[in-house]
């Protein structure tokens, strides 16, 4: 378990992408961490509620847009790291860096 907390946001461009990514989710789960699925696209999507940190950890996977959408700007993930969470960013060799 982390020393910072067991709260996991894992954003996933497609939902229905999870299955390719089971094994590892299936450790993290077994490891005590309480995942969150997500989508950059929804509206809903936060770090933040009433100016503090929702998730402790955040894991961004590839992504085949050229943005992470409005909940995941520049500035809000500097301050969810600035707040003491710590971000995974992934990336794929077939699609160009966000």
């Amino acid at each position: 378990l982390s020393a910072g907390g067991n709260k996991l946001l894992v954003v996933l461009e497609e939902l229905s992408e999870k299955s390719k990514y089971s094994k590892y989710f299936g450790d993290l789960e077994a490891r005590g961490y309480e995942l969150t699925y997500e989508s950059p696209k929804n509206e809903k999507l936060g770090l933040f509620e009433l100016g503090e940190r929702s998730f402790d950890h955040l894991l961004v996977l590839p992504s085949k847009s050229k943005g992470l959408g409005p909940a995941l700007t520049p500035k809000l993930l500097l301050e969810f790291i600035n707040k003491g969470g710590n971000i995974l960013l992934t990336l794929s060799s077939s699609h160009p860096t966000p």
